[in-house]
C-alpha cells in the first residue's frame, strides 16, 4: 500500500526525503473525505512515525508533522498523545513556524485553550499576531471567559510591536464587533464591568478596551442606542469613553457633542437615580463624564456641588468612588479653599470634635465614630489631598492634623492604615512637613500591623524619590540587639 510505503520512508537518512514524506501524508490526511475510514494499525503507523517526525532536527520537518497530525489529534482528551505533542511543538520549539503552524492546527478546547494564550507573550511578535488571527478564525468572542477577553485585548493592545497592537484592534474593532452585529455597547457588556468583585484594575482594562474601541471603530454605522432613563454599566462606559475620544480630536462634531453631553442639573438627577439604585458602575462612569461638562451654569454647578457634598457623607457610597466625587466637588467649587471648607465640613459631620496641637485625644473621642465613618473621612482626605493638596496654603492643611494624628492611634487597624497614606500625602506637600512626620512613618513601618506597614512603606519610598539624601531621621529606630556579654 502507497501509505505504508511512505511511512517506511519516514525514517530516511536524507532530509529531504522525510520532508517529502510527511508532506504527502499530510496532504492525504488533510484530504481525505470525513466518512473515508482507515484501518486502526494504519492510523497507529502514521501516528507513531509523525509522532517521530514532530521531533525531527530540522524544523521544516517538525513543521510539516505538526500540520499532517492535526486530523489525528482530539484536543478533548488531555492524556491524547497527538494533542501532547502538539502542545509540546506549540509551547517548547525553538523554530517560530512550528510554533505557528502548532497554533493553526491545534484544536480549540477547554484543555488547549490556556497553552493557546499564553503564546501571547511568545518572545517573537510574528508568534503573538498568529494567536490573534487564530482567535479570529477559529473562536467566537462568546465561547472565551471574560478574564480571557480582556487579558487578550488588554496583552494585545500593550505590546511594544505594532504589528501585534494592529491585530488586536483588528479583533476588537472589527471581528468581534461585527460577531456582536455592530453593537458596540453589547460587545463591552461582554467585559462585564460591573461585575461583583471589580478591582480598580479592572476598571481601568475595561476603559482601555471602550476607548479603544471608540477610538478605532467605524461607530458611523454602528448600531448605537444610549437610553438615559435605563442606562447599563456597559451603556455608561461606552458614553464617557466616546465622548472623551471626540473631545480628542482636532475637529470635534459640535453637533454630536451637544447631544451627548448634558447640563449639570439632569447629570444631578442621573446620579440621584442610579445611586438610589445601587448601580455604582453607572455612577461612577457618569461622574468621570462630569470632567467633561461644562460648569458655567451658575445654578447646575451650585446643584452639583451641593449634591456631591452629600455624597462623600454618604457611608452605603463605596470608598472607591469617593476620590471621583472629589476631582468633580473641586470643579464644581469656586476655589481651592472652597474645597479645603467642604472636606472640614464633611469630617466634621462624620467624627467627633478632637483636640487641636499635639495633645492627645481621649480614648471616647476614638470610639465615638464607627470604624466605617473614620474611614470615609480619611478616604476623602486622602483624595483631597491627590487632587487638591499643592493648591492650598499650610495653615488650610494643618486643619486636617489633628484628624490624621488621632486616627494614627486608633484601635482598628484599618484607620491607621487609612491614615499613614493621608500622613505620607501630607509629607509629600513640603520638606518641612516631610521631615515633621518622617518619625511617625518609620514607627508605623517598623512595629504596626502588617497592612499598616505596608501602607509606611509605600509612603516612605515616595519621599525618598522626592526628597533623596535629604530625607533623614531624627532617630534610631532599629530594633535594639542584645550584644552577648564577653565570657571572662
Amino acid at each position: 500500500m502507497f501509505i505504508s510505503y511512505l511511512l517506511s520512508l519516514s525514517n530516511a537518512i536524507d532530509k529531504s526525503v522525510r520532508f517529502r514524506t510527511c508532506h504527502i501524508l499530510s496532504e492525504i490526511l488533510n484530504k481525505l473525505d470525513e466518512a473515508c475510514e482507515l484501518s486502526d494499525d494504519l492510523m497507529t503507523q502514521m501516528e507513531d512515525a509523525l509522532l517521530v517526525r514532530a521531533k525531527d532536527k530540522i524544523p521544516l520537518i517538525r513543521k510539516q508533522a505538526v500540520v499532517a497530525l492535526v486530523r489525528l489529534q482530539d484536543p478533548e482528551d488531555a492524556e491524547n498523545p497527538v494533542t501532547s505533542a502538539l502542545l509540546q511543538r506549540l509551547g517548547c520549539d525553538s523554530s517560530q513556524e512550528v510554533r505557528c503552524a502548532a497554533l493553526t492546527n491545534l484544536g480549540c478546547s477547554a484543555i488547549t485553550l490556556p497553552s493557546l494564550l499564553a503564546r501571547l507573550r511568545d518572545v517573537r511578535p510574528e508568534v503573538r499576531r498568529h494567536v490573534l488571527q487564530v482567535l479570529e478564525w477559529k473562536l467566537p468572542v462568546e465561547q472565551l471567559s471574560v478574564d480571557n477577553r480582556i487579558d487578550v485585548i488588554e496583552t494585545a493592545l500593550k505590546d511594544r510591536e505594532s504589528t501585534v497592537r494592529e491585530a488586536g484592534i483588528r479583533l476588537l474593532c472589527t471581528v468581534w464587533l461585527n460577531q456582536m452585529h455592530r453593537a458596540p455597547v453589547e460587545l463591552l457588556s461582554l467585559f462585564e464591568p460591573d461585575r461583583p468583585d471589580a478591582t480598580p484594575v479592572h476598571h481601568e482594562r475595561c476603559n482601555l478596551i471602550a476607548t479603544t474601541l471608540c477610538r478605532h471603530a467605524a461607530l458611523a454605522d454602528a448600531d448605537i442606542h444610549l437610553d438615559h432613563n435605563a442606562l447599563t454599566p456597559a451603556a455608561a462606559l461606552f458614553w464617557r469613553a466616546w465622548v472623551a475620544v471626540l473631545l480628542e480630536s482636532e475637529n470635534p462634531p459640535a453637533d454630536l457633542l451637544e447631544q451627548l453631553l448634558p447640563p449639570l442639573t439632569p447629570i444631578c438627577d442621573l446620579l440621584h437615580r442610579t445611586i438610589q439604585a445601587q448601580e455604582w458602575c453607572v455612577a461612577r462612569q457618569v461622574l468621570l463624564l462630569a470632567d467633561y461638562l461644562d460648569y458655567q451654569d451658575e445654578a447646575g454647578r451650585r446643584v452639583f456641588a451641593e449634591f456631591l457634598r452629600d455624597l462623600i457623607c454618604d457611608l452605603t457610597v463605596p470608598s472607591d468612588l469617593i476620590p471621583v466625587c472629589m476631582r468633580c466637588l473641586a470643579r464644581a467649587l469656586l476655589s481651592p479653599e472652597d474645597l479645603v471648607r467642604c472636606s472640614v465640613n464633611a469630617c466634621a459631620v462624620l467624627l467627633p470634635p478632637l483636640p487641636e496641637g499635639d495633645v492627645a485625644p481621649a480614648p471616647a473621642d476614638l470610639t465615638h465614630s464607627t470604624d466605617a465613618e473614620w474611614e470615609r473621612a480619611l478616604t476623602l482626605l486622602s483624595a483631597f489631598l491627590s487632587t487638591s493638596g499643592r493648591l492650598v496654603s499650610p495653615p488650610d492643611i494643618n486643619r486636617f492634623q489633628p484628624t490624621i494624628r488621632a486616627a494614627m492611634v486608633h484601635p482598628s487597624h484599618h484607620v491607621r492604615a487609612c491614615a499613614v497614606q493621608c500622613l505620607g500625602l501630607v509629607s509629600m506637600l513640603s520638606k518641612g512637613m516631610a521631615r515633621e512626620h518622617l518619625d511617625l512613618l518609620l514607627v508605623a513601618a517598623e512595629r504596626d500591623e502588617v497592612c499598616v506597614q505596608l501602607e509606611a512603606v509605600k509612603a516612605l519610598f515616595d519621599l525618598a524619590l522626592l526628597l533623596g539624601p535629604d530625607l533623614t531621621p531624627t532617630q534610631d529606630f532599629r530594633t535594639p540587639t542584645t550584644t552577648p556579654t564577653p565570657t571572662p
